[in-house]
């Protein structure tokens, strides 16, 4: 594709998402204080992540439903990649009421994924790219559509749950990697609830994706695979359907902060953060535990850029407050 016709078709993508999101379809662009009566912060301290490689493109969207009426408060953010069609991160939280339901609300069955306002091709990439990577008898190997905010988490309130299911917050994501990061997604639950809420602490969450793969290094420490050991399952990680290209993350990371006040005391913090590969064999997946600081450093690219996941609260970044699930 040439440059000039490149940059018209991401314009394009960016006013039909700008126009199409003022509505609040299925979510908002950032925007002035009267589009919203209520605009809750997702991020620690109020500031996003500072130092992600290529966020500086993304749309910011305040998720909500279609059928929401124009004042409904957001059930989380998410920044979105026009050109992957996939998200950046979502950013979510859990609430010390929240916490006390989760688990109230089932499985929600029958709900289908919406596609990103005026980009109604995404939803058919993903049937093509599901359709390419399904083999007979190997399931772990199958494209799936993989929530960045998990649906589980949301469990005490249908709706919170129901506004996952947008591509907007999904990724195409391999079974195998899916099947590690669900069990760790629990680990998530019941720390919001039995831990974080427990204190009426409030859980901030930020789950993303990147092109940076994970090896076990040394002392079993995790390292940035900079010599592609492992590499992408497929030689294909992009679906095109029209002019929509659907590209397949390398990784995916959750990080998390709990921040509380201990009465007639400080402000307090509780951290952790986990990051996987995106591979179709379990043995590549090499999900690990980590601390905010350890993600950070192989969320780098280059290896000597910054990131900061939690610029709005130091406390979050502290090794001292490392709290393995």
């Amino acid at each position: 594709m040439k440059t000039t016709s490149f940059w018209c078709f991401v314009f394009s993508i960016l006013v039909q998402f700008k126009t199409i999101f003022s509505k609040s379809t299925s979510g908002s662009v950032t925007s002035p204080p009267e589009k919203r009566s209520v605009q809750p912060s997702f991020f620690a301290g109020g500031s996003p992540p500072k130092g992600l490689p290529g966020t500086s493109q993304g749309i910011e969207i305040q998720q909500t439903l279609p059928n929401d009426p124009p004042d409904t408060p957001p059930y989380f953010f998410s920044l979105f990649d026009p050109s992957t069609n996939t998200p950046f991160y979502s950013a979510y939280k859990v609430t010390p009421v929240q916490s006390k339901d989760i688990g109230k609300e089932g499985r929600l069955g029958g709900i289908r994924w919406r596609d990103p306002p005026g980009v109604p091709g995404v939803s058919i990439a993903y049937k093509e790219a599901i359709a390419d990577t399904t083999q007979p008898r190997s399931p772990n190997q199958a494209l799936t559509k993989g929530h960045l905010n998990p649906s589980a988490i949301n469990s005490f309130d249908k709706k919170f749950m129901a506004a996952t299911y947008t591509f907007t917050n999904g990724v195409p994501q391999f079974a195998a990697s899916n099947f590690f990061l669900t069990k760790f997604e629990s680990k998530v639950e019941n720390y919001a609830k039995d831990d974080c809420g427990k204190k009426d602490g409030t859980l901030y969450l930020l789950t993303g994706r990147s092109e940076n793969g994970l090896l076990i290094g040394p002392e079993e420490k995790p390292v940035q695979d900079l010599t592609n050991q492992i590499p992408k399952p497929y030689q294909r990680d992009a679906f095109v359907q029209g002019t929509i290209t659907l590209v397949t993350p390398r990784s995916i990371w959750t990080a998390g902060c709990c921040m509380w006040q201990v009465p007639g005391g400080a402000k307090r913090a509780e951290s952790f953060a986990v990051m996987s590969n995106n591979q179709n064999k379990r043995s590549r997946v090499l999900q690990t535990e980590m601390s905010v600081r350890g993600l950070e450093e192989l969320l780098k690219t280059p290896p000597t850029a910054e990131v900061n996941l939690f610029p709005g609260e130091e406390e979050c970044r502290r090794p001292e407050n490392n709290k393995p699930l």
